[in-house]
């Protein structure tokens, strides 16, 4: 009855190669022969995989929960004999610190100081309290990264409306010459007191100058004085000795 479960327990092919055994130990046995795969090869990818993981840019929950899977399964390979002397416990806190010494290995350089002061702790923390200080440090991390953004998007916003105030609005500047005693200019920029530009002639003063009228305003540039003085009309007439007359 039990050749027979076995028998059609499998496919086609495979139950034809165990159909003429004797008994259903030796189909049993035959199977186990060849189809029977040894866990070292997968021991060994797991072990590769927790010594080669690291945190890089994940988080602590994410890196640990990784990490967490991998131990579990190996863990699953590797089940401990029951024993009642006392010696399994012993092996336990073993291969709780090779955990523990997995779970600080693989962490970000920038844990580096709060690993140091776990690796200083007398005794050893377990993996549940390591991953809670670990989480705590992620945490005021988080918050202290937030507070300069803030405030920064602040004076973002601050300047922005500085920036919106229209230039009429802004009050404008009040300017005194103290040596001409009047409004509009200060003393720096008085002609007054500092003489004035080459060539500048006071608006109140161009009618009064003889020869302004009708003529070109010439800025008292020395080309247009010796143009003024070529030209014919602003010649003077020759003048006669007494012999010639």
């Amino acid at each position: 009855m039990v050749q027979s479960w076995i028998v059609h327990s499998t496919i086609p092919s495979i139950a034809h190669s165990i159909l003429w055994f004797d008994s259903a130990r030796d189909a049993w046995l035959d199977l186990h022969t060849r189809f029977s795969q040894k866990n070292a090869p997968h021991i060994f990818e797991i072990r590769r995989a927790i010594s080669t993981h690291s945190e890089g840019l994940e988080s602590i929950s994410a890196y640990y929960t990784t990490l967490k899977g991998y131990r579990d399964e190996l863990s699953s390979y590797r089940t401990l004999p029951t024993c009642t002397c006392g010696s399994v416990a012993a092996l336990n806190v073993i291969s709780d610190l090779d955990y523990l010494m997995d779970f600080l290995q693989g962490l970000h350089a920038s844990y580096a100081a709060v690993r140091s002061q776990i690796l200083l702790m007398d005794p050893l923390p377990s993996i549940p309290k390591a991953y809670s200080l670990l989480l705590q440090e992620e945490r005021q991390r988080s918050i202290h990264s937030i507070a300069p953004a803030t405030l920064d998007h602040a004076a973002m916003a601050a300047g922005s409306k500085v920036a919106s105030v229209p230039t009429s609005a802004l009050p404008k500047p009040h300017y005194h010459c103290t040596h001409y005693k009047m409004d509009g200019h200060s003393e720096s920029q008085c002609f007054k007191k500092h003489s004035y530009l080459e060539g500048w002639t006071p608006h109140n003063t161009a009618s009064k100058r003889p020869g302004s009228r009708g003529q070109p305003h010439t800025h008292g540039s020395p080309l247009a004085a010796a143009a003024t003085s070529d030209s014919p009309t602003s010649s003077s007439a020759p003048t006669l000795s007494l012999a010639q007359i």
